[in-house]
């Protein structure tokens, strides 16, 4: 189970910081940021931080980062680690992600976010950026490669193709989005699924007009109460009984221990079913602006 940090419009550098602190501090060694979300040096201080306290080394800690849809050109893609370590301040990275299967171009020095004027780079060649991440490994500076937002058929792709396969594919899942035929496609390919968003609370500006929390449901509430655990944990738990590793987000330290706080139960089978029966394959992060790359995912 690890802990997200991604851009938030109100959070200032040092509530980043603060948050990473918090998370080491109630026991989380698994970090997960993106070059895109502007959040890689308030993160890399947290940690530092923590070193210096003696709380962990850097040894204890796995990074998971992500190459921007910015930086997929060949050329692109060394600099682009090399500005993560910088920004990380570490030596190397733990796991570095393709953050998804398209490509956008921007100016230089542009903001790198998806919007009306999104220019799609339809040259983008998935295999050609993975022979670089391959290289990045063999150099040391990445123990694992992965993808994120990959559907199944640019799964099996990396899958034939790679020298090294991908080691996970992060991707939505939730109790309104299971998943589940990508879920068991990765895993019988020995590629592990982490879960972004699984408590299914979409950030502000990707919410659509209605939407209601899985965490709202009667279903999960019922369950909260019967294992006398918080509708949040009931959603993790969830996830891991479905051999799905978690990438959860919050800056409040009780929340933080809360999420973690999901390995002293289990449900039985007729719990993790009625969880089941909630989906509805409601997808919450769309990223309509890519909609006609020709790797769009959700199509």
């Amino acid at each position: 189970l690890g802990c997200y940090f991604g851009a938030e419009d109100d959070w200032k550098e040092e509530d980043v910081v603060q948050a990473v602190k918090d998370a080491i501090s109630v026991g989380y060694r698994a970090l997960d940021v993106a070059a895109i979300y502007g959040t890689e040096p308030a993160v890399g201080k947290g940690i530092k931080a923590k070193i210096a306290d003696g709380t962990v080394t850097r040894e204890d800690i796995f990074i998971t980062t992500k190459l921007s849809y910015t930086d997929y050109v060949t050329e692109k893609v060394k600099p682009a680690l090399e500005r993560s370590l910088k920004n990380l301040d570490v030596d190397y990275i733990d796991l570095y992600l393709i953050h998804f299967p398209f490509a956008i171009i921007v100016e230089e020095n542009a903001p790198a976010v998806l919007g009306p004027d999104t220019v799609l780079d339809q040259s983008y060649d998935h295999l050609k950026t993975w022979k670089v991440l391959e290289e990045c490994v063999k150099e040391g500076k990445i123990r694992s490669i992965g993808i994120s937002n990959f559907n199944s058929r640019q799964v099996q792709n990396m899958v034939d193709n790679a020298e090294i396969k991908p080691a996970v594919n992060q991707i939505e899942i939730h109790p309104y989005l299971r998943n589940e035929k990508l879920v068991q496609f990765c895993q019988a390919r020995g590629v592990t699924i982490t879960a972004y968003t699984p408590l299914g609370q979409p950030h502000a500006s990707w919410a659509k007009a209605g939407w209601v929390s899985p965490l709202q449901h009667p279903v999960m509430k019922e369950l909260a109460e019967k294992y006398k655990k918080g509708v949040g944990q009931i959603a993790l738990r969830y996830q891991i009984q479905r051999n799905i590793t978690l990438t959860a987000k919050s800056s409040n330290p009780k929340r933080l221990a809360e999420n973690l706080d999901v390995f002293d139960f289990e449900m039985s089978q007729e719990d993790m079913d009625k969880i089941s029966a909630l989906d509805k394959n409601d997808r919450i992060n769309l990223f309509p602006p890519a909609a006609g790359h020709k790797e769009y995912p959700f199509k």
